[in-house]
């Protein structure tokens, strides 16, 4: 296992989970819809990130194995930020 194997094969879901949490005391009344839009693009936000960085980690852990594919992907191969599905397609 690498250094890696937690962070990617942690559920995406656990930021629901631990939101739920949090906010289980927090009312439901009409004058929270302001913070409850503010949590939900959050986690929004969290959730994408998380999976951005999973195939950061995903694409490293695969070089750190493969050199040839390491000089493939990090010197022809631009990364952005894995957010696009062309990019995700290409990690193999």
């Amino acid at each position: 296992m690498s250094v890696h194997s937690d962070f990617i094969l942690a559920p995406v879901s656990n930021i629901l989970c631990d939101t739920s949490t949090i906010t289980q005391s927090m009312s439901w009344g009409i004058e929270m819809y302001p913070l409850w839009d503010n949590i939900m693009q959050s986690i929004f936000m969290k959730m994408t990130g998380a999976q951005e960085q999973k195939m950061k980690c995903i694409c490293w852990e695969i070089a750190t194995i493969d050199f040839d594919l390491r000089r493939d992907i990090y010197f022809s191969w631009n990364l952005n930020e894995c957010s696009q599905i062309t990019d995700k397609r290409k990690v193999t």
